[in-house]
């Protein structure tokens, strides 16, 4: 019958040897492991409309709630589909039922967006909407417009996702084939984003396209830039549990854990238009069209947060310091800053550089900055082999 064990006995440590006869006197002493990660994240949320299309014989080409007005990109989330990574991870058997064990994991950075270009006569109609808070209704900037501008846009969202961890394990209880330990440490994690817009947009008549200080006629151009980045760090103390079944060389793993502490976001946000003119030097000016001087700066905000994280894990040991091992793992952040949530779309006219309005010292100062946490997850699954000496 399975025993509490006493303090007077060593206990099996992690990772059990897949011998169920095998005795404390032959446990290994210290462990490495390395897993290849295929996983995915919660998409990225854009709360406004970024690029949208119109017909050419409207009001206002492009601008929100008109019937010819589409959305292109922007209104809802990015998804970056499946990330590849690894999971580096260790430990040592200090005897007398404890375990010292630490991991690090990383995901690779994934891009997803897209471009919408006009032809060199500006069809289609690309627009970039905001909602004018001089005249009070939705508007919207023209990168083309047939027989008056060319251009286009692109929008790319990055990602990345790492962090690490070091525990301290206790056995509470194991007989011949089962396994009960407590964990209690440390643990981070790093989330870094960025959503990126950038356009570029080409009169095709004289007078109607402006920039400070005078006209953009062609054959100048202007190039427009919004950047949002966000950058999150946890840092929190961890409690959790890890219950084993092997029997025959085959071992099956449940891992719980939550971690509590701080996450601290941080927000960059920055925005410019260039004139570029053949044989002349681009002149630059602050601002693109939603990051203004209102909300360019950096933005630190610090909460709390919660961490938990599940995992599964299925291994065969083909020699006593040999496993090869498939698992799955669930991972949850309660609240972090992403780009695309920290979008103000109320633009003042009198901030964008390629409006006419410039500089007239007319409405409040919009786009303002606002922290808007939302949750994160990440989860997949992972193959990897153990060495234990």
């Amino acid at each position: 019958m399975p025993a509490l064990v006493g303090p007077e006995e060593v206990f099996w440590s992690a990772p059990p040897l897949p011998c169920s006869d095998c005795g404390p006197e032959c446990h290994e002493r210290v462990w490495f492991n390395a897993d290849y990660l295929l996983w995915w994240v919660r998409r990225g949320p854009v709360v406004a409309p970024l690029v949208t299309t119109g017909s050419p014989l409207d009001n206002v080409p492009g601008a929100l709630g008109q019937d010819g007005t589409a959305v292109l990109s922007g209104n809802g989330p990015v998804n970056f589909g499946t990330f590849s990574g690894v999971r580096l991870a260790g430990g040592f058997d200090l005897g007398r039922n404890w375990i010292v064990e630490g991991s690090y994991f990383a995901l690779e950075r994934r891009a997803a967006g897209g471009t919408f270009n006009s032809d060199d006569n500006g069809n289609p109609v690309i627009a970039r909407p905001f909602f004018d808070n001089q005249a009070g209704a939705p508007a919207a900037y023209l990168d083309s417009l047939p027989g008056t501008l060319t251009g286009g846009v692109a929008v790319s969202a990055r990602t990345r996702l790492q962090g690490y961890e070091l525990n301290v394990a206790a056995g509470v209880y194991h007989d011949s084939s089962f396994h009960v330990e407590l964990l209690t440490g440390f643990r981070a994690l790093e989330l870094n984003e960025d959503l990126l817009i950038l356009d570029n947009v080409t009169a095709l008549a004289p007078g109607v396209l402006t920039f400070p200080g005078g006209p953009a006629d062609p054959p100048s151009s202007l190039t427009l830039t919004d950047h949002f980045r966000t950058y999150n760090h946890f840092f929190g103390g961890q409690v959790g549990g890890r219950v084993r079944w092997h029997s025959n060389g085959v071992e099956v793993g449940i891992t719980g854990k939550v971690a509590l502490g701080t996450t601290q976001q941080l927000a960059i946000l920055d925005g410019s238009t260039t004139l570029n003119t053949p044989d002349a030097s681009p002149t630059s000016n602050a601002g693109g069209i939603l990051v203004q001087p209102s909300n360019t700066g950096r933005f630190f905000h610090s909460t709390f947060g919660v961490v938990p994280e599940f995992g599964l894990d299925l291994g065969y040991w083909l020699t006593p310091q040999i496993r090869l091992g498939m698992g799955y793992q669930f991972l949850y952040w309660s609240r972090v800053a992403r780009p695309g949530t920290e979008i103000d779309t109320t633009v003042n006219a009198a901030q964008v550089p390629r409006d006419s309005r410039f500089g007239n010292d007319l409405g409040d100062a919009r786009p303002s900055f606002q922290f808007h946490p939302s949750a994160f997850w990440a989860q997949g699954f992972n193959w990897g082999v153990l060495f234990q000496y």
